[in-house]
């Protein structure tokens, strides 16, 4: 089976290592610089815009997540814009700053349909 680059929460079905009560309007994708999963809403109060494509997805506005790792003495973000498919790293985030790169497909069994 091919692994999804981005995961639409609201297809989950019931029992979905994907699914929670309320990710009905999410999305998740893979981060390659945090090495975990990141997920915004895109429905509801202040969404993400996702254009709706799941092999070259686009979402706005940027995304920005802050782990418990400390940098320079304050929290590590990781700051990206996922535009056509590529992860673009803002010069903020503590890993890949600047750097442009493919999104990647999920890791497999993360997502169960």
């Amino acid at each position: 089976m091919k692994t999804e680059i981005i995961h639409d929460m609201r297809t989950a079905g019931k029992g979905s290592s994907a699914a929670h009560p309320d990710a009905a309007d999410r999305l998740m994708f893979w981060c390659p610089a945090c090495e975990a999963i990141h997920v915004v809403t895109i429905t509801g109060k202040d969404p993400w815009q996702w254009n709706g494509d799941r092999e070259v997805p686009t979402i706005t506005p940027s995304v920005r997540t802050f782990s418990g790792a400390m940098e320079a003495g304050r929290r590590a973000s990781c700051h990206l814009q996922l535009t056509d498919g590529k992860l673009s790293y803002y010069t903020d985030s503590y890993k890949m700053a600047g750097q442009t790169v493919d999104l990647p497909h999920l890791p497999p069994g993360l997502v169960s349909r």
